[in-house]
């Protein structure tokens, strides 16, 4: 049996992206849930997940430029998502 379906999210990486300089999150195959005090991050995530799958940085009401995704002082960015496909245990990453 499967333990995530096709099309979860299964993984999220960002390197100095917005409050993260280096994180590395592995997801549930249920139900994941983000909690924290204001400030915290997890309105980052949000933002990493969408960008990362290609949406336009407008729909977040952040920012219209990628670049403001940037953590302060400094030059680069990415995020990474990995996704389940529909074969079994194999998955796909994509970085942006």
């Amino acid at each position: 049996m499967r333990e995530f379906s096709p099309g979860s999210i299964t993984g999220l990486a960002m390197h100095n992206f917005l409050t993260y300089s280096d994180v590395n999150i592995k997801m549930g195959p249920k139900l994941n849930i983000v909690i924290g005090p204001n400030g915290s991050g997890k309105s980052s995530i949000v933002c990493a997940i969408a960008l990362s799958l290609c949406a336009s940085p407008k729909i977040l009401g952040r920012s219209d430029q990628l670049n403001d995704y940037i953590m302060h002082e400094k030059s680069e960015s990415w995020v990474e998502i990995e996704l389940e496909t529909k074969e079994e245990r194999k998955r796909i990453k994509i970085k942006r």
